[in-house]
């Protein structure tokens, strides 16, 4: 038999266990709120879907990106990997290149509004690679997978972090890929 101070000390321990449950789902919770989708992110992330069927009807892999600040269109692009026979011309990288040319400027750290980008799939290692080099300050991606076998290593040693929030639209990325791959298998 187990004693009544085992028990209660058993009991006391799964009310802990479970109010450390609740703490953690709390924090999480309000992270992602913190970081949140708005109105206007699924605004801007339609309109990063439009790219993205551009580059599906140029036969390219449909990938869009849109860049803002203050909530206004600075750069917009689409995948050209295929068309311009470039493996450079992954939709976030010509985005962040129009932007910067735009303002004229070396990355967005040398100004006080912070950039947002869209894009419509999660960007590759070498994508965000150059997102972490440009210095957007956060990151609103459709599918949140990697398109390819990327390495997704820990960048907690980084000293520039970036906010990401992915699965906007999911359904609408599915649909595009999958409609790039029947052309594609057919060739």
């Amino acid at each position: 038999m187990i004693s009544p101070i085992i028990n209660n000390l058993i009991y006391l321990l799964l009310i802990i266990l479970c109010l450390c449950i609740i703490i953690v789902t709390v924090i999480i919770f309000l992270s992602r709120k913190a970081i949140g989708i708005s109105k206007t992110d699924k605004r801007f992330m339609k309109i990063a879907y439009k790219e993205a069927e551009m580059a599906l009807k140029a036969k390219n892999g449909p990938v869009g990106a849109v860049l803002t600040i203050n909530d206004k269109i600075i750069a917009k692009a689409h995948n050209q990997v295929e068309t311009s026979k470039n493996y450079f011309a992954h939709a976030e990288i010509l985005t962040i290149n129009k932007a910067l040319r735009k303002l004229n400027i070396k990355n967005f750290g040398e100004i006080k509004n912070k950039a947002i980008l869209y894009t419509t799939y999660d960007p590759c290692t070498f994508c965000e690679g150059f997102i972490i080099w440009a210095k957007v300050s956060r990151i609103i991606v459709g599918k949140n997978e990697p398109l390819v076998n990327s390495i997704k290593k820990d960048m907690s040693h980084l000293t520039y972090k970036i906010r990401k929030k992915g699965g906007l639209y999911i359904d609408i990325q599915t649909k595009l890929f999958k409609k790039f791959l029947i052309v594609n298998i057919k060739k």
